[in-house]
């Protein structure tokens, strides 16, 4: 690709001076009566505009070609990553749920053992409930795997299709706001913003006992990008959250997806309150990206 950029660079510095050069030289030697004067100025400017344009369109086409390749290749590339990214999200999350309800499993045959039916029942009760968020993370998952593996993602229907099933499933309405320029966001970065999203909603169908969700998304070319997910369900004590507890692995992902997209997080919530959770970037014109 260098020899044939290069190719390209020498064909359009010289080529049009070749010609210019050659019909002056032929025009004075044999045509001097013919093309004289202003005609010939005007034949020599036709033909180096024409061969000009030529290799203009020529190189054009080449480096539209180039740029479409480069772009399903970065495409391909944010793909494969966020398979990855998926895969490790679900190892972590997963595990500790996992690990969890082994523990409770295990203390629920102790209290067998012991004929305490009462805090077995409890406990089986907790167990069940972990099962529920297990099976809700692995659907989660499985949505996210064949997002990644469509070439045709976009953040805005995939949004709207993931708020759609989320209102179904769990009754709980979503105010839906998005407001994305055409083609300013990279297919990583979308799938950043996606996964958070996801996350928070998921959280919200875990914890919250919310009724109403509003989700707000402003993205555009400058780079700026504003998100907002807020509830109305019964909130927490943000400063009792040390950030790595087991119950907020999620909140944990967010953070860390929101740094990988040069953006901050806040979480926002007060016991009865409920919680609203901020994403902010700046534009290049406020001194982001």
């Amino acid at each position: 690709m260098t020899m044939n950029y290069s190719r390209m660079r020498w064909l359009g510095a010289i080529v049009p001076g070749v010609v210019a050069w050659t019909f002056e030289t032929l025009r004075h030697e044999f045509f001097e009566r013919g093309t004289g004067g202003a005609v010939g100025n005007i034949v020599t400017f036709a033909l180096v505009t024409s061969v000009t344009f030529v290799i203009l369109h020529w190189v054009f086409d080449a480096m539209e070609s180039v740029t479409k390749r480069l772009a399903e290749e970065q495409n391909r590339s944010a793909l494969l990553k966020e398979r990855e990214r998926i895969a490790r999200e679900m190892h972590d999350g997963l595990s500790q749920s996992l690990f969890f309800l082994n523990t409770k499993l295990t203390r629920v045959e102790k209290l067998l053992d012991r004929g305490d039916l009462k805090t077995a029942q409890e406990v089986i009760e907790e167990a069940r409930r972990a099962t529920e968020e297990v099976y809700t993370r692995v659907r989660q998952t499985i949505y996210d795997l064949r997002a990644a593996a469509a070439e045709d993602w976009q953040l805005e229907r995939a949004l709207a299709r993931y708020v759609a099933e989320f209102e179904d499933d769990t009754g709980i309405e979503v105010d839906l706001a998005i407001e994305v320029e055409p083609e300013c966001a990279a297919v990583e970065e979308a799938f950043h913003l996606f996964r958070i999203v996801q996350e928070a909603l998921f959280n919200v169908r875990r914890h919250a006992e919310a009724t109403k969700v509003r989700l707000a998304l402003f993205l555009d070319k400058s780079g700026r990008c504003e998100l907002e997910i807020a509830d109305n369900g019964r909130g927490f004590d943000v400063n009792a959250w040390s950030g790595t507890s087991g119950g907020h692995f999620g909140l944990v992902m967010m953070q860390e997806r929101s740094k990988l997209i040069g953006a901050g997080l806040r979480v926002e919530s007060a016991p009865g309150q409920g919680t609203r959770i901020r994403l902010f970037r700046p534009g290049a014109a406020e001194g982001g990206r």
